[in-house]
C-alpha cells in the first residue's frame, strides 16, 4: 500500500507542477512511459489510465483556430 501511495504522490506531483511548467508534463510522460507505474503499483494506479491522463491536457487557446498555410 505504501508503494502505491508513493507512486501516486510522484504522479500527482508531475501533474501539479506541470500546470505551471509544461516541460514537467513531458518529463512526467517519459517517466510513465519508461517506468510504467501502473505495473508496479498494487492498488491505486492499476485502476487509472496513467499515460492517457499525462498526455491529455487542455490547449491554451481554444477561441482562435488558425491553420498554418505554406506560401505558394
Amino acid at each position: 500500500m505504501l508503494r502505491s501511495l508513493w507512486l501516486t504522490a510522484i504522479y500527482l506531483g508531475f501533474l501539479g507542477i506541470g500546470t505551471s511548467a509544461p516541460f514537467v508534463l513531458t518529463l512526467g510522460y517519459l517517466w510513465v512511459d519508461t517506468f510504467q507505474p501502473q505495473n508496479v503499483s498494487w492498488i491505486l494506479l492499476k485502476q487509472v489510465p496513467v499515460a492517457m491522463i499525462m498526455v491529455a491536457r487542455p490547449s491554451r487557446d481554444t477561441s482562435c483556430s488558425t491553420v498554418a498555410t505554406l506560401p505558394g
